[in-house]
């Protein structure tokens, strides 16, 4: 990481995007390096993101930096937003991507994958989003883009933690939302349907049966014209509204019998 800058140096502007080197953290990664913001890439695997930058800085010609933190320790938020500062840089716009999901009956479940689950899905989510937007009002300037899912829409037995934990970041989302409407602080939140990163994993083709796999990029890039435009809750492509509209209608009593057989031959990282 870059040494600290002297505190003469006014600070900067960052767009900093956790999960950012590799799917739809990384493909959001190139919108925003493509209208010349200077990125601030976090994740787990240092040679990950160092590919990464290299391959924005050439693609884009842009500024890039990377911190290799684990999210899911619980004093993270508070050592990256530190080091951000002391480096010179605030956060002008903020992109929680970084998630983690496993499949299961939840009274089955190890209590460390549920503990690992809820500290990055929701403390470290809220953690980042407080600290950045409390500098956001204050400068009356940035935006805040999370990354849900449709599961957030709906219970969803043998996933049950995370489907909460994504309806918890829509829930949020929308409050936050309404209590800037009033200023130039842009709030979204994209529920996509099953995207083809290495996230999602599938058996033979049952998830493809069920909804066609989104890439990184269409969703990247349809929830960044979204973000742009002012919408509070994103759902990319024709899919994304139809399954959205869908959950609306039918009751979720059928639609969690539904979806429990697909959840069986689905595996997530």
């Amino acid at each position: 990481m870059p040494d600290d800058l002297p505190k003469s140096t006014a600070p900067r502007p960052v767009t900093l995007i956790t999960g950012g080197s590799q799917g739809i953290g990384r493909a959001f990664a190139d919108c925003f390096a493509e209208r010349g913001d200077i990125l601030y890439l976090v994740a787990r695997n240092e040679n990950l993101l160092r590919i990464a930058a290299d391959e924005l800085k050439n693609r884009w010609n842009c500024e890039v930096h990377i911190a290799a933190i684990d999210l899911m320790e619980h004093d993270a938020t508070s050592r990256l937003m530190d080091h951000i500062e002391r480096q010179g840089f605030y956060v002008d716009n903020l992109v929680n991507s970084a998630a983690i999901a496993f499949i299961g009956s939840f009274g089955n479940s190890d209590p460390k994958d549920i503990k690992a689950l809820m500290q990055l899905n929701i403390t470290t989510t809220t953690e980042l989003t407080h600290r950045s937007l409390a500098g956001m009002l204050k400068r009356g300037r940035g935006g805040v883009l999370n990354i849900a899912s449709l599961s957030g829409f709906i219970p969803m037995a043998n996933l049950a933690i995370y489907s909460a934990s994504k309806s918890y970041l829509i829930s949020l989302t929308r409050a936050l939302a309404e209590e800037v409407r009033e200023t130039p602080i842009k709030i979204s939140v994209v529920a996509p349907g099953p995207v083809d990163t290495s996230f999602v994993k599938h058996g033979g083709t049952a998830v493809q049966s069920f909804a066609p796999l989104l890439t990184p990029a269409s969703v990247a890039r349809m929830s960044y014209e979204g973000f742009l435009a002012g919408q509070t809750v994103i759902t990319p492509g024709f899919l994304g509204a139809f399954s959205r509209l869908g959950i609306k209608i039918i009751p979720h009593a059928i639609l969690l019998r539904l979806l429990k057989p697909l959840l069986n031959k689905i595996y997530i990282e």
